[in-house]
């Protein structure tokens, strides 16, 4: 039997790439436009949340694209008055999360995985600065996670 995938479940494949995308957006704000790692960090969380609804309707495209935008801005709104590395640090520490405990799995070369190692890169630069308010990206990570788990997102048990 083949198993197509519920909408909640093709938002869960959005809903990351597009708030880390939201993010570097801002990141990008206010610096050159030739920003090569943003720019192509950018473009892969793009094609990252184009795999997820590939070969989808457009209506139903449409509707999966609506849900993700709101829920993502609702889940990120308890953080906009925080610095942005600590917005992508506490995105970035949920999705660690979800992946060490088996609740999501990323593809070794898929393009979140690619964007992933820039971002990464690109916030090993701006760590010093970072690091003493790290706890607050913790917590806000935690608050993700149970915002998320109270909205029935990324709920279920991984055996």
């Amino acid at each position: 039997m083949v198993h197509f995938p519920s909408d909640r479940q093709i938002v869960e494949r959005v809903i990351i790439p597009a708030m880390m995308s939201a993010i570097v957006t801002i990141m990008r704000t206010g610096l050159p436009e030739d920003c090569p790692y943003l720019n192509e960090a950018s473009a892969l969380l793009k094609e990252a949340m184009n795999e997820a609804v590939a070969g989808l309707p457009a209506d139903r495209v449409s509707k999966i694209v609506r849900r993700a935008k709101r829920i993502a801005v609702d889940a990120l709104k308890p953080n906009f008055d925080q610095p942005i590395g600590i917005q992508y640090l506490a995105v970035a520490y949920w999705t660690k999360e979800l992946a060490d405990t088996g609740a999501i799995s990323i593809g070794a070369n898929s393009a979140f995985s690619r964007a992933w190692d820039i971002m990464t890169e690109v916030m090993d630069t701006a760590w010093d600065g970072l690091q003493p308010n790290e706890h607050v990206a913790q917590q806000a990570a935690q608050r993700l996670a149970s915002d998320f788990r109270a909205q029935g997102y990324f709920s279920y048990q991984v055996a």
